[in-house]
C-alpha cells in the first residue's frame, strides 16, 4: 500500500467527523488517489486506525448504494475508549443523514 495515500486519508479523516466512504472517495483532496483509496482504507481498518461500518436503508431508491461510514480511531481524544468514540461519531453521522433523508424523501 502507498504510504502517501494512507497519510492523505488519515489527514482527511483527522479534520472531519465520521464521513460516508463515498464522500471521502470523492473528496477533492483525495480524488487523484482514488484507485488506491479502497485498499488504503481496508489496510487502515485492519490496523485499527479507522472504523468502517456498513449501513442499510430499506428504501428501494437506495438499493446498491454504498452507505458505509468511516471514522478515525483517534488515540488523541479525551475518551478512554477511542473505538467507542469512533463508533459514536459514526452513529451520529448516520442518525443525522437518515433523519434528513426521511424528512425529504418521498417514495412514489
Amino acid at each position: 500500500m502507498n504510504d502517501d495515500t494512507r497519510r492523505l486519508l488519515l489527514d482527511y479523516l483527522a479534520g472531519e467527523k465520521a464521513s460516508f466512504v463515498q464522500d471521502v472517495l470523492r473528496s477533492s483532496r483525495l480524488r487523484q488517489q482514488s484507485p488506491k483509496l479502497e485498499e488504503a482504507l481496508a489496510a487502515l481498518e485492519q490496523d485499527g486506525a479507522v472504523l468502517v461500518r456498513p449501513h442499510s436503508c430499506g428504501d428501494p431508491h437506495l438499493e446498491g448504494a454504498d452507505l458505509r461510514i468511516v471514522a478515525l480511531v483517534s488515540r488523541d481524544t479525551s475518551s478512554d475508549d477511542p473505538l467507542a468514540a469512533a463508533l459514536a461519531s459514526i452513529d451520529r453521522t448516520w442518525d443525522e443523514w437518515l433523519a434528513g433523508f426521511l424528512a425529504n424523501h418521498r417514495c412514489t
